[in-house]
């Protein structure tokens, strides 16, 4: 069985996952993820998930 995961993914801790060698590379190479966010989301964002939290607690 073949599953297309990444590392690193929950999924190696809790099974024995082995990566497979490709070396033809039918998968592709590496991939990179890159991200851009405006200048101060990351403290709305946890206000927000703050927020998010104390509504479940209730």
């Amino acid at each position: 069985m073949g599953a297309p995961l990444w590392s690193p993914h929950w999924l190696f801790s809790e099974y024995d996952f082995k990566f497979l060698q490709d070396p033809k590379k039918t998968f592709g190479g590496v991939k990179k993820i890159y991200h851009a966010i405006r200048h101060g989301f990351d403290k709305i964002l946890f206000r927000s998930l703050r927020m998010t939290e104390e509504l479940e607690d209730d």
